[in-house]
């Protein structure tokens, strides 16, 4: 009735508190294990950094009072004035060279900057990409450290790279670069949500390009080529995981973490992390549609109502796309029950998709459902747009004159 070995049509998709037992009990600014001090000391502390700002002639009024409770650069004694360690002059005047750049901006230049960021985030929002990028670039010349253009500069340059599976990867490249400097300005748990999640997505595409290198090197005969390439993959897949991890436990974006999350278990062939990342994804999404169901019943402003009903289509794709997901993974476990499952609640959500009725058809076939099995044939045969030659379309059709 239905060929054997076949696979299912596919539908793959393609400010945090630090916690205590990562506080340091010594110094809290730059973890260098130095004791704390009397008030005393810290107000002798406060006067040298008054001085030595003064010196630079700095407004910066704010640097002073950040340079005053850093003990761990200064060495005092009870019985001797308060001296400047000598091993801390170069962190000293490091620091007070980027306090003083902090302040160098003129008035003009920072708000060219402010319309900078504002216009690179609506470009950004209206996927006016090439437009994003200039404007990135104007004002990272005003201020090439600015966290949130260089951050949105590299969330652009991987909006505008090819597909993982593509030939030319430089825009890939230097993305991963713009937000590997940016990564390493901060721990992982005080980056923006935005630079965890974004980076995660550069991370874990530079790891789907090394998979598909593997495939080519074994393809062409080169074993040790693809498992080097191989491992750079893993290496990928899991820096991606780690950031989306943190995501989860600040509590944010949990409905894209979990999804990408899921993805990325598929890639390091982790089934188990696929159906709890899946099953934690379809839970999240079910509470965030019934939301957004409400929120159309209760509006009365035709705009808003549009705008909910365009997210909740968006969710209900999404959802469709994870459970498809799933059941194939479900059927090639031979969980024909649980693949099954899935496949009623695609229809439920989509009864036009004809090639879920060829699946489901298959699946119920396998549990010797054969009068369901075939109606769902039928389905698949008075809905699908593939050609006549198609072999499904003639499996199908052979099936029903048995």
């Amino acid at each position: 009735m239905f060929g054997k070995g076949q696979d299912l049509i596919s539908n793959t998709p393609t400010t945090h508190k630090t916690p205590d037992s990562l506080k340091n009990p010594f110094c809290r600014h730059c973890q260098c294990n130095a004791p704390s001090v009397t008030h005393n000391l810290a107000q002798r502390q406060k006067q040298v950094s008054q001085r030595l700002l003064g010196l630079l002639k700095s407004p910066a009024a704010t640097a002073t009072l950040f340079l005053a409770k850093m003990p761990c650069l200064f060495s005092v004694s009870p019985l001797t004035s308060l001296s400047i360690r000598p091993q801390s002059m170069r962190c000293l005047s490091l620091m007070l060279l980027a306090l003083c750049a902090c302040h160098s901006l003129s008035t003009d230049q920072q708000q060219d900057l402010s319309m900078c960021q504002e216009s690179a985030r609506t470009y950004y929002r209206d996927s006016r990409l090439e437009k994003a990028l200039g404007v990135c670039e104007r004002g990272l010349a005003i201020d090439n450290e600015n966290y949130g253009l260089r951050s949105l500069y590299a969330a652009v340059l991987l909006r505008m790279s090819e597909p993982a599976s593509g030939s030319e990867h430089q825009l890939l490249d230097r993305s991963r670069t713009e937000f590997a400097t940016v990564y390493a300005t901060r721990s992982p748990n005080r980056h923006e949500r935005h630079v965890l999640f974004v980076y995660s997505l550069a991370r874990q595409k530079q790891g789907l390009r090394l998979t598909g290198e593997a495939a080519q090197y074994k393809s062409a005969g080169k074993p040790e080529l693809a498992e080097q390439s191989e491992l750079l993959a893993v290496v990928e897949y899991r820096a991606a995981a780690e950031m989306l991890e943190v995501l989860l436990e600040r509590g944010e974006m949990q409905l894209l973490c979990h999804y990408h999350l899921m993805q990325i278990s598929a890639s390091l062939g982790d089934r188990d992390q696929v159906f709890r990342n899946g099953e934690a994804y379809l839970k999240i999404a079910e509470g965030d549609q019934q939301s957004l169901e409400k929120e159309i019943d209760r509006t009365t402003i035709f705009e808003e109502e549009t705008k909910q009903k365009r997210n909740l289509q968006q969710l209900r794709d999404e959802e469709i796309e994870v459970r498809t997901f799933l059941g194939t993974l479900l059927f090639d476990k031979k969980d024909y029950d649980g693949a099954l499952l899935q496949l009623d609640a695609v229809l439920r959500l989509d009864s036009t998709r004809s090639k879920d009725h060829y699946n489901r058809a298959r699946v119920l076939k396998l549990l010797g459902r054969i009068d369901e099995a075939m109606n769902d044939l039928r389905q698949f045969l008075a809905t699908t747009n593939l050609p006549p030659d198609n072999p499904n379309v003639i499996e199908a059709a052979a099936a029903l004159k048995q």
